[in-house]
């Protein structure tokens, strides 16, 4: 569902000269995600640190990207 209605929602929302740009990043932001994704969490799954470790982790990369995607992006 994610996958149909995201897209739709940024181009509503996005003007008509960046919609490109827009539906460019969402999809390259996906294709890293989908590189990325499983690489981090077979690691911290299989690490042989896991238990509290595991969750450290998640909630670490998590304010990682979200602190660097909102230090990243331009302004509008």
């Amino acid at each position: 569902l994610v996958n149909s209605y995201l897209p739709s929602l940024l181009t509503t929302f996005s003007s008509d000269e960046s919609r490109g740009g827009v539906i460019g990043m969402y999809e390259g932001i996906g294709s890293l995600s989908r590189i990325i994704g499983p690489i981090v969490g077979y690691t911290t799954i299989l690490s042989p640190l896991s238990g509290g470790f595991v969750y450290f982790t998640v909630i670490i990369l998590g304010l990682v990207i979200v602190l660097g995607s909102h230090f990243i992006r331009k302004p509008a």
